[in-house]
């Protein structure tokens, strides 16, 4: 007799990384449209508030659709993907700030993806850029979002 056992493993992301900005300055563009549209796509809509929905548009009509589900000032930013994809049906995504002595380490991490897959592997690759991006704008006031002159690609 041959026993089958399936287990379901959910993927998650993690990245860390320390930005030589205060943790108001890094929250405020994780929690506004214009901040976010300054480091991930210039082609951000939405409403950026607790229980609002976010959208973030890329080429070949791509678009990545948030909830907000925490906000906690200076410490935290949580979203619930609420798109299409099932690549990404149902996952979260959170950003937690820590004040350092020179400026603040963020976490990254994005959880309960359906499974590990080479598009889940592109987007890890993805973020990495995207949060570089994020912390070249604290640091100098300039990202280099998708869509933007200085886009990192």
């Amino acid at each position: 007799m041959v026993l089958s056992i399936l287990v379901f493993m959910a993927a998650e992301l993690k990245h860390v990384l320390d930005i030589a900005a205060k943790p108001e300055l890094v929250f405020d563009k994780l929690s506004s449209i214009l901040g976010l549209s300054a480091w991930w796509t210039t082609f951000t809509t939405g409403d950026s508030e607790m229980g609002g929905t976010i959208h973030f548009d890329f080429a070949q009509g791509a678009r990545i659709s948030v909830d907000v589900k925490e906000l906690k000032p200076n410490e935290k930013v949580v979203w619930e993907y609420s798109g299409d994809d099932p690549e990404w049906k149902g996952s979260k995504i959170s950003f937690e700030l820590e004040e350092l002595e020179n400026g603040t380490r963020l976490k990254f991490h994005q959880w309960d993806l359906p499974s590990y897959s080479d598009f889940i592997a592109q987007c890890n690759y993805s973020w990495a850029g995207y949060l570089r991006s994020l912390r070249k704008l604290c640091e100098t006031g300039s990202g280099q979002a998708y869509g933007s002159e200085h886009y990192w690609s």
